[in-house]
């Protein structure tokens, strides 16, 4: 009985200092996944802040766009303006 006992006993300190060792390890990494998680915070945050600066400079480039849409529209009108006066200065021959 006093082998049985004994037995009994060191299986139950084996379970027992098992189940320490596994606390630990989940200590361990419920400690790694904090930090994993923060990271991964801060990365989707990076890349929000990256994603709407992009579409600021994407607006803002079409902006510029416009402006220099706008820009070439009236030169070209000056050009026809140009070229109708130079047409009619030289009577009505064509230049183009």
């Amino acid at each position: 009985m006093t082998d049985r006992l004994d037995r009994i006993e060191r299986i139950l300190e084996t379970t027992a200092s098992r189940l320490d060792q596994v606390a630990e390890q989940q200590k361990i990494n419920t400690t790694a996944i904090a930090q994993v998680n923060v990271q991964l915070e801060a990365s989707v945050s990076d890349l929000v802040r990256l994603f709407l600066e992009s579409i600021e400079e994407a607006e803002a480039d079409r902006e510029a766009i416009r402006e220099m849409q706008l820009e070439v529209r009236g030169l070209q009108s000056e050009n026809r303006r140009i070229l109708e006066y130079l047409s009619s200065r030289n009577g009505g021959s064509s230049l183009t």
